[in-house]
């Protein structure tokens, strides 16, 4: 594909929100590290950063991604440890901006939170004038993300909308829908 987007995809587990609206940080589950790498390596995206403030949470998804870099575990399950190559975690949201060559920062949401609102073929649109940027597309857990990350970000992307009013999807099915659709965006160019 032609000048095709370096897309980064983030998982934010703080700051995030609860069900109430609080400010949170929300504890880390290998399975989503897992899914979700699988959907990266699936999709052609750089690198999946897994965001979490907390060593100790920090220190439990290393281990699940580092025993899956072992020689073993690519003997073992060579698919899983390819997929799981590309997670990096991180301590913050800005620690992986700054990693990024000044990336296009788009959020997203199960409704609609910000005044720039792109769809996916919008998105692919904008490497025609941004070639060689990065593209970090953050997803939140718990409740979704916190305001702030909102104020942060270049767009945010339309909210996927399913055929009845409920709208809350597990993050690892949001992820894989997601860059399916920029994946169909790109197909069409």
């Amino acid at each position: 594909m032609k000048n095709k987007p370096s897309i980064n995809l983030a998982l934010l587990h703080y700051p995030c929100v609860n069900s109430c609206g609080d400010k949170v940080a929300t504890a880390a589950f290998p399975l989503d590290a897992q899914d979700i790498a699988r959907s990266c390596a699936t999709f052609g995206v750089k690198n999946f950063f897994i965001v979490h403030p907390f060593q100790k949470q920090r220190n439990f998804l290393k281990d699940v991604v580092d025993f899956w870099n072992l020689e073993k575990a690519w003997q073992k399950n060579e698919s899983r440890s390819i997929a799981l190559s590309r997670v990096k975690v991180f301590e913050s949201l800005e620690a992986v901006i700054e990693s990024l060559n000044s990336p296009i920062i788009i959020s997203t949401s199960a409704s609609k939170q910000s005044k720039n609102i792109i769809n996916f073929a919008q998105l692919v649109k904008l490497n025609e004038s941004n070639v060689g940027k990065d593209y970090l597309i953050i997803m939140g857990t718990g409740s979704g993300l916190h305001s702030s990350i909102f104020e942060k970000s270049d767009y945010q992307l339309t909210p996927l909308e399913g055929t009845d009013r409920y709208n809350h999807l597990s993050v690892r099915s949001a992820a894989a829908i997601i860059l399916f659709k920029i994946n169909e965006a790109l197909r069409a160019l």
